[in-house]
């Protein structure tokens, strides 16, 4: 049942059980905005599917499936609050839970427990446009949850204090996030700064789309293009006669 609950000591009749099997492509696929940015039909079911594990957060009981080569798009799910141990990354699964809507965002809850099918696949990501993304979109809803790349990027809104930024492939600005970032070094790029190609898992949080990065290999900065920085932040006094800033990070 999606609603099992292991301490209980007898059946009261309120379990809810799956209504069989489906694919991830028609828990996603709608042509319907509905009330606020393309909600599953089938929200508030149990359901069975399976996917490929694509991102895990590094902390929390989270993880992306994603459905691979059958579906191109309407093919990613996010996986809310697992409460048993984590699929690893490559492996194809069987789970069954209950299809949620999280203010658009659609996600699968009640998740306890997974058959695994294969391990050691890889999932190639979808190329996109950063415009695909741009608001709420046909095109943004279409690669919801899924692994996906933009190429030849431009920084058009500096970090802030939540570690998101902003570029734009000269399409429209996507939101680049660190929520499921596994790593120590979160880029923090100036106005400007030129990437090669980001890949991510795609998100919907706060009425907009946003691609989240796995690792620092998710994130390719472009080789051939300049770069400017001028060191670390330095506090000056008023009067200082001579300031001194070091650019030895910067090239062309």
């Amino acid at each position: 049942a999606c609603n099992y609950n292991p301490f209980a000591s007898d059946n009261d009749g309120s379990c809810f059980y799956p209504e069989g099997s489906i694919s991830i492509y028609d828990i996603q696929y709608t042509t319907d905005q509905g009330q606020y940015c393309y909600e599953s039909v089938h929200d508030q079911e149990c359901w069975t599917t399976s996917g490929t594990v694509t991102a895990k957060h590094p902390t929390y009981s989270n993880f992306y499936l994603q459905e691979y080569p059958v579906y191109y798009l309407y093919s990613g799910i996010y996986v809310h609050s697992f409460s048993s141990a984590l699929p690893t990354l490559g492996e194809n699964i069987t789970m069954t839970a209950t299809i949620n809507e999280y203010y658009s965002l659609t996600q699968l809850i009640n998740g306890a427990s997974f058959t695994v099918n294969s391990s050691g696949n890889s999932i190639t990501p979808t190329d996109i446009t950063t415009g695909d993304l741009t608001g709420c979109t046909e095109d943004g809803e279409a690669v919801e949850s899924m692994l996906v790349r933009i190429n030849n990027a431009i920084v058009t809104t500096a970090s802030n204090e939540f570690g998101e930024w902003y570029v734009d492939d000269g399409s429209g600005p996507v939101m680049i996030n660190d929520k499921i970032f596994d790593g120590a070094d979160w880029p923090d790029p100036s106005l400007g700064q030129e990437y090669t190609s980001i890949v991510g898992v795609v998100d919907y949080a706060y009425s907009e789309f946003s691609i989240l990065p796995r690792i620092m290999d998710d994130i390719d900065l472009c080789p051939t293009c300049p770069v400017a920085d001028a060191g670390d932040d330095q506090l000056v006094a008023p009067g200082t006669a001579e300031v001194i800033l070091d650019g030895s990070g910067s090239y062309d």
